[in-house]
Formats: structure tokens, C-alpha cells, sequence
């Protein structure tokens, strides 16, 4: 189940980006059946982090989250330039 909503979690952030925690909550509520809360979608944020897919930063009191992959691609684009 924890898996499931992992995933569900990494999809959203990945179609749509950079996103906050109470966003991706909202986008899951709508299209799924079940109910995520702030706090069960934060906790998957952080899993995802320690494994490395995505990256997260606190800006304010929000916690927004963008894909690992777009941070490479920065990270060459800064290169090339």
C-alpha cells in the first residue's frame, strides 16, 4: 500500500512540477477515491528524497519537491553555458 502511494506520490511530481506538499495532496484527492492527508503525503516526500528521487526545498512554510532529473539537467546546463 505504502509502495502504491509512493509511486502515486513520485508520478504526480514528475507530470507537474515543482509541487508543494498540499498541492499534491489536492491532485490525489481528485483522482482517486481515497483520502491523503498532508502528513501521509509528507511522509512519502521525505521517503522519496532519502532515496534520492526527488529533491525538496522549504520555501516559506511550504515544502516544494521537483523530480532528481531535472536537477542533472540543470546542473549540465549550467555547465554548458
Amino acid at each position: 500500500m505504502k509502495e502504491k502511494t509512493r509511486d502515486l506520490v513520485l508520478r504526480a511530481i514528475e507530470n507537474e512540477w515543482p509541487l508543494s506538499v498540499s498541492h499534491v495532496a489536492k491532485k490525489l484527492n481528485e483522482t482517486n477515491g481515497q483520502k491523503y492527508t498532508i502528513q501521509s503525503v509528507k511522509y512519502h516526500f521525505d521517503s522519496l528524497a532519502e532515496k534520492g528521487d526527488i529533491r525538496l526545498k522549504k520555501i516559506g512554510r511550504n515544502l516544494v519537491a521537483w523530480p532528481a532529473e531535472i536537477e542533472k539537467l540543470r546542473m549540465i546546463h549550467e555547465l554548458l553555458r
